[in-house]
């Protein structure tokens, strides 16, 4: 019997994404605590982005879902040098992402929020991650 199905993971991936984006959109305003919220928008667009990814992924262990959240971390990355260039790669999409928005670079602190945010959530999913 699966714990997690694909199409749950894939619901869940699309929610997280759509409020991470939500909060990177409203960063743009330049409001004084928005570091606050670019970092929770960082982290959880980076989340729903690998959620979307793993409910892709083809289940050996069962025809409809996972068994456990590690199981279904498994092999996301594969090493820790990995974890850190989706880090970085992430941090640097939703950076960009802000800067189209805002039509100019947003202040530094949010900036230094969105990746931070970026390579926390990676971190995380690493630290999930079975195989390394």
């Amino acid at each position: 019997m699966a714990f997690i199905s694909t199409s749950d993971v894939r619901l869940v991936g699309i929610i997280v994404l759509v409020a991470g984006l939500g909060c990177l959109f409203i960063v743009r305003r330049r409001r004084p605590k928005a570091w606050i919220l670019a970092a929770v928008g960082a982290v959880l667009s980076t989340w729903g982005v690998i959620l979307i990814w793993k409910s892709g992924v083809t289940v050996i262990d069962g025809p409809d879902g996972f068994r456990s959240v590690s199981d279904m971390m498994g092999s996301t990355f594969d090493s820790w040098l990995w974890v850190v260039v989706s880090g970085v790669v992430s941090g640097l999409v939703w950076f960009g992402a802000v800067a189209v928005r805002a039509r100019r670079g947003p202040l530094s602190w949010t900036s230094a929020a969105i990746f931070g945010g970026a390579f926390l959530a990676a971190v995380s999913a690493g630290l999930l991650d079975s195989s390394i």
